[in-house]
């Protein structure tokens, strides 16, 4: 979520060559939740307070709102302003608990189960949620994007190395919060066989790409809490399956390693991570702002708390990295920030 306030050219001036004259509105609409022009000075109030309202309900995304400076500089008598106080919704979104009762049962009698998290993890605060759910389920635990760190690299349920080959096996899949995008292979990886729950606060992310036995509108916290419910008092044990994640985990690494203490030039991606890993404590945050070395760093990288990790999503936007460490900063004067630059990032910003 994110709210861009932009200026314009003074409404009297419309049409008539002002400096910058553009219809910004229409330019951002595709790319933003909401998109407006605000013509009163008395109405700033209220078209801050939609602009929240529409970036942090639902799926959050960016808003943008346009200014024009006659309007900007317009003096109005305060009394005539109307100041919002409770204008978005504070609770969360429960899903229907017939369909909550449907995904436990598939999990419980799942010999295979997974689980797949994104970024709706951190968003919704549901990081112990997810930590308890996957424990009850015994099943392993994926993540990506900005749900990375939400379970310990030191759980014996999180997995990061293997998701592929796990995902064309599991006889249950559950994904929450992130889409089921090229990041998942649109979900044509999935083992066809696979009993699927999705849980997404957008019902148009939800069977977006495939078919989904159990889709769930709603928050990840309160789906989670409902299916910790459900599960209570089950007595899951996938041992077997576990190990044979955990050694193919291991292979990989193992693979890694010839590259992550090479001395070769010039320097392996790997053996840069490696370094970086060393810096990386429990008071960093990390900043990943490019293609493959994010990809490379996340694997390597110990992100093992929520809000650790920021990247550039889906939409790959190489470049954002320094305005995201300064923005972190301004948050968190207190911790350390390491911004890992790919090539392309840097020959914007280098």
């Amino acid at each position: 979520p994110m709210l861009v306030i932009g200026g314009r050219s003074p409404l009297m001036r419309f049409e008539m060559g002002a400096l910058q004259e553009m219809d910004q509105v229409e330019l951002l609409r595709p790319i933003t939740k909401w998109a407006r022009c605000l013509y009163e000075t008395q109405r700033i109030p209220e078209y801050i307070a939609s602009a929240f309202r529409a970036a942090l309900t639902g799926r959050q995304g960016p808003v943008f709102l346009e200014i024009p400076t006659d309007v900007l500089f317009r003096k109005v008598e305060e009394n005539d302003v109307y100041f919002p106080q409770s204008y978005r919704p504070q609770g969360r979104v429960y899903p229907d608990p017939k369909a909550v009762k449907q995904a436990a049962e598939i999990i419980a009698r799942a010999e295979r189960p997974l689980v797949m998290a994104g970024s709706a993890i951190y968003w919704q605060d549901a990081h112990q949620e997810l930590r308890r759910f996957i424990e009850l389920a015994h099943a392993p635990a994926y993540l990506n994007a900005m749900g990375r760190g939400s379970i310990s690299q030191e759980h014996p349920l999180f997995f990061s190395r293997t998701r592929r080959n796990a995902l064309g096996k599991a006889d249950a899949i559950v994904v929450i919060g992130t889409p089921l995008d090229f990041r998942l292979a649109y979900g044509k990886r999935f083992n066809p066989e696979a009993r699927t729950v999705q849980i997404d606060t957008d019902p148009q992310e939800l069977a977006r790409n495939r078919d989904i036995d159990v889709p769930i509108e709603g928050d990840a916290k309160a789906a989670l809490e409902m299916l910790i419910g459900e599960l209570e008092g089950v007595k899951a044990d996938h041992k077997e399956w576990i190990s044979g994640l955990r050694e193919g985990e291991n292979k990989v690494r193992a693979q890694m390693e010839e590259w992550m203490n090479s001395d070769r030039e010039p320097i392996h991606p790997l053996r840069l991570c490696r370094e970086m890993a060393e810096f990386v404590d429990d008071n960093t945050i990390v900043i990943g702002d490019g293609g493959d070395i994010v990809n490379q760093a996340a694997r390597i990288l110990p992100i093992n708390h929520p809000g650790q990790w920021y990247d550039p999503g889906p939409m790959g936007t190489l470049g954002v990295g320094t305005g995201f460490c300064m923005a972190v900063h301004s948050v968190y004067p207190e911790k350390r920030i390491l911004m890992v630059n790919g090539d392309g990032t840097f020959g914007l910003n280098g």
